[in-house]
């Protein structure tokens, strides 16, 4: 029963000890625990997390950023209707919807499209996902390679699970 007791208590030990703590964007608003060997941005002025390896190719895997933007009093669907629906298909370059949903982001409705995207011939999968509080529009964006893509999105909704509000 000892030997027991002792390994549970090393394993609960080892998994405290090696759980990442939650980082938080500048103005401490919004914040997030970032997967294992997820690394921040070092501009201060970007909420973003990237995961790269030396020994892939292409070395980038993914990212995930949060950016802000007031609502102007409008509801989630308003927003999503404008900047989603109507004007991704317009100003993403190579936009091709792979699917779409609904989904809960710290407490609050959110809604999710994902896509792709070419930039300088490069193809991304993308995942956007949006959700509003406080008069303030929260955009989480997801970007991978698609070779990488199965690796890290189990990573992304992850993270996106762990999202923190003050």
């Amino acid at each position: 029963m000892r030997i027991i007791i002792a390994f549970s208590t090393l394993f609960l030990l080892i998994k405290v000890c090696s759980a990442q703590e939650i980082q938080w964007n500048q103005d401490h608003s919004i914040g997030l625990v970032p997967a294992k060997n997820w690394k921040k941005d070092s501009d201060p002025n970007k909420f973003r997390f990237e995961l790269k390896s030396l020994l892939a190719n292409p070395p980038f895997k993914g990212s995930i950023e949060i950016i802000t933007a007031p609502s102007r009093n409008k509801s989630l669907n308003e927003l999503w209707e404008i900047y989603v629906t109507e004007d991704f298909p317009k100003v993403i370059n190579g936009f091709a919807k792979i699917d779409e949903g609904v989904s809960v982001v710290a407490s609050k409705n959110a809604n999710w499209i994902e896509f792709y995207t070419t930039d300088y011939n490069i193809l991304f999968q993308m995942l956007t996902v949006c959700f509003v509080n406080d008069n303030t529009l929260f955009i989480i964006t997801c970007t991978s390679v698609p070779k990488h893509h199965d690796k890290v999105e189990d990573e992304f909704w992850q993270m996106i699970e762990t999202i923190t509000l003050k």
